[in-house]
Parts: structure tokens; sequence; C-alpha cells
């Protein structure tokens, strides 16, 4: 939970972000996963590693959804509104989009 699992990176080919909601894909991903460093040597926080990790963990420990246990303990009762586990469906619309940084030159 330090962000210290020596796991930074995937290690093998990138995962599908796409997926990033389908839980036996998540598994599949953090099953391949090698460590880089030591567990506990270095302290790295990566999206494609640490948010997987911690979102299949609550959910197989509370068969909920991580959005949804942000949402009805944390955020709803400080009246966070645009924050949560990534952009939700809902308000994807009215998300900036990223943009790769050639295209950042061309506009």
């Amino acid at each position: 939970m330090t962000h210290s699992a020596g796991i930074p990176f995937p290690t093998r080919r990138r995962p599908d972000v796409t997926r990033a909601d389908d839980h036996d894909y998540a598994l599949e991903k953090l099953d391949e996963l090698k460590p880089v460093y030591r567990p506990g040597l270095v302290h790295i926080y990566h999206a494609l590693t640490w948010g997987p990790l911690m979102r299949e963990i609550i959910w197989r420990a509370t068969g909920k959804e991580i959005r949804d246990i942000l949402a009805t303990e944390v955020l709803d009762p400080l009246g966070f509104r645009w924050t949560n586990f990534g952009v939700a469906k809902k308000t994807f619309h009215s998300s900036p989009r990223a943009m790769r940084p050639a295209e950042r030159c061309h506009r």
C-alpha cells in the first residue's frame, strides 16, 4: 500500500487500458508483473500497476467497485464532485482529452 512493491510499470506487453474494468483481465495482467526492484527498496507509483492492484484487492475483499466505495465512504460525504478513481463514464464527455506532445505542437 506504500507504492513500494517493486512493480512500478508493466513488465510485459502494455496493458489494454480499454479493458480497465475487466476484473479477469486485470488479474491476468497483475499475474504477469515481475518485480523490477526488491520490494520496499524504491517508492514509485504507476497507474497501470498500483491502480489495478488496489482496485482488485478492494473488489475481492468487499465485492464492491473502488469507485462506489470512494464515492459513498469518502467523496460524497465531503462534497467532492469531480474526483474519483479515474473519470466516471457520466462525466467523460466533459473531461479534457489527453494529447500526445506532437498533437500539442500542431494546434
